[in-house]
């Protein structure tokens, strides 16, 4: 895993995904986009491990940012 900090974009308006990457690339951040829930879920199991921050949509077709957070807690459950 590269030491540098990663954000994960989660949202199906490329415009919002421009903005972010326009606003966090010039400051040092790897951004990652992805255009839904479901597809931002596939990269993170693909990978094995999470970004150090998602930015996600809260409402999105198909599944909904609420949707995609609960599944990201039940996959990666709190040590706390």
């Amino acid at each position: 895993k590269s030491t540098q900090v990663e954000i994960l974009s989660v949202d199906d308006n490329q415009i919002n995904h421009a903005v972010v990457e326009n606003n966090l690339v010039p400051l040092g951040y790897k951004v990652t986009a992805c255009m839904s829930g479901g597809e931002a879920l596939e990269l993170i199991d693909t990978r094995g491990f999470l970004p150090d921050l998602i930015l996600l949509d809260y409402m999105m077709p198909v599944m909904s940012g609420v949707e995609m957070c609960e599944r990201l807690r039940l996959k990666f459950p709190s040590n706390n």
